[in-house]
């Protein structure tokens, strides 16, 4: 049995839909008991076919709690008393109204980690500004540099901005824990989609802060370095990449085009910059001669970056995806399973992380409030029928029902 790194770890989990349930979906993949508080609709990932919890919840514990109740209100902040880190994903100031505003909490129980996970951050003119991910794109400048030359600005097809925040949640949690290890402190983390858009500008931002290099929307090649683009092979796309010098002599000299780097036009990637439609058009038209496999055996061996241009299809029968376990079966929360994406941290040589189901809409209320707050049957009765819980199975407190979390080990 795989050791689980986290599973000291207690989380209270009062997030929605993709960037705050990543964060916690992480910690609970590795093993942290993770207490997914929602209300009577669930979170809109419940929605999204058969997997969007499969996707973003999985291994949790379920509970329904409302939180206009100030009773409601009383077992979150129970729960908080007792976990080592909270996250949430409210508008800032959202939770003011409930009195569970996430510094407060780390007023009220100094140990506490709490994330507080948001479109533009708790400061700021924009702050009070729902954060969607494509909403972010366009403001942190990711749109203005998608597209081609004269086109508008596009938007990137995935929520690179929700993925890349609640990872980065993730990471700001193990921080502030190896931290509290010293001090016995928690602290309130504040984290954005907007910061992790402009930070995705990096090399961008340095051409333009410190040299002054407009930005241009390149299209599907390079800003600068050349030939970075996609070219057609005689059954499809491949992607070319060549970053400097060197790797552009390999491969005129596997092509056997010495004639290309003895050409002054394309010596040095300056010059390739200045003769980019000539350098293409000679390319072009030689992969066009074989199929992309050709190219793969010739150019990778001899170092020169080269990749299938693949689709989704294409991405889902790729060896190597199959070789990282990047594509794996979850359990549902409706029984059976589904394909998702594997955890991109899975491969650890010790402690691999572990899939678990996604809870049922209140599964586990009834365990965690026994459990945790020592909330007895009565109570729960009363918390159920004034509307403040919701226990499954009917309601009746006195009927047992298991967590019921089947695994798979990832690595």
């Amino acid at each position: 049995m795989a050791v689980e790194a986290l599973s000291d770890l207690t989380v209270l989990d009062l997030t929605r839909v993709i960037a705050g349930p990543v964060c916690s979906q992480f910690l609970a993949d590795f093993g942290a008991t993770v207490w997914k508080i929602e209300d009577r609709k669930g979170d809109e990932t419940r929605t999204y076919r058969k997997d969007g919890a499969a996707m973003f919840n999985r291994g949790k514990l379920g509970l329904i709690v409302d939180f206009a109740d100030p009773r409601g209100q009383k077992i979150i902040r129970g729960l908080a008393a007792k976990a080592d880190v909270a996250v949430e994903n409210f508008r800032p100031g959202g939770l003011k109204k409930y009195n569970l505003h996430f510094g407060d909490l780390v007023e009220a129980f100094p140990a506490l980690i709490a994330v507080s996970v948001s479109g533009f951050g708790q400061t700021g003119p924009w702050a009070s500004s729902l954060g969607y991910d494509m909403l972010v794109q366009a403001t942190s400048g990711q749109m203005f540099t998608s597209g081609r030359p004269g086109d508008p600005p596009i938007r990137l097809g995935v929520f690179i901005n929700d993925l890349s925040a609640g990872l980065g949640a993730a990471t700001a949690v193990m921080i502030a824990l190896h931290e509290r290890r010293r001090s016995g402190r928690g602290q309130w983390l504040d984290m954005s989609l907007f910061d992790f858009g402009l930070f995705s500008l990096s090399t961008t931002a340095d051409e333009y802060m410190n040299f002054g290099v407009p930005v241009i929307r390149g299209g599907d090649g390079h800003p600068f370095k050349v030939p970075v683009q996609p070219f057609e092979a005689s059954d499809g796309p491949m992607m070319l990449a060549v970053g400097n010098d060197g790797q552009f002599e390999r491969l005129c000299r596997a092509m056997g085009r010495d004639d290309l780097w003895n050409d002054p036009r394309f010596r040095k990637n300056d010059d390739r910059r200045q003769n980019l439609a000539a350098l293409t058009a000679v390319l072009a038209e030689a992969f066009r001669r074989h199929p992309v496999q050709y190219w793969m055996d010739l150019l990778v061996p001899v170092k020169v970056p080269v990749s299938p241009m693949n689709d989704v299809d294409g991405m889902m029968r790729s060896a190597h995806t199959h070789a990282r376990k990047m594509v794996v079966e979850a359990e549902t929360e409706f029984g059976g399973t589904t394909k998702i994406m594997g955890n991109p941290l899975q491969h650890f040589s010790r402690t691999p992380p572990i899939m678990r189901a996604p809870p049922r809409h209140g599964q586990h209320t009834r365990q965690v409030l026994r459990e945790v707050l020592s909330i007895q049957d009565d109570e729960l009765r009363t918390l159920q029928s004034d509307g403040v819980i919701v226990l499954e199975a009917g309601g009746d407190p006195r009927e047992e029902t298991q967590p019921g979390l089947g695994n798979q080990n990832l690595n």
